[in-house]
């Protein structure tokens, strides 16, 4: 299955028509040379790394205390 039909069905884009006059679209050039690439996302400001990919975190956790609302207790009034 083509890139186009999985974002199409994916997402609902039909990256092959024109989102303003619905006319056909096709591929005039396509950028694959790496220092290329990386000139023109540096001439946009745009990040030529990915970021560092790190694990997922577990949920936040509640307190035992906050769950059952134990209030705190000033043990100097006794």
């Amino acid at each position: 299955m083509s890139w186009a039909r999985l974002l199409k069905r994916v997402f609902k884009i039909d990256v092959t028509k024109c989102q303003y006059c619905k006319g056909d679209v096709k591929v005039v050039a396509a950028i694959l040379e790496k220092s290329a690439i990386e000139k023109i996302l540096n001439h946009l400001g745009i990040p030529t790394e990915l970021p560092p990919i790190t694990p997922a975190r577990a949920p936040p956790q509640m307190e035992i205390e906050a769950f059952y609302q134990i209030p705190s207790q000033d043990f100097n009034d006794f």
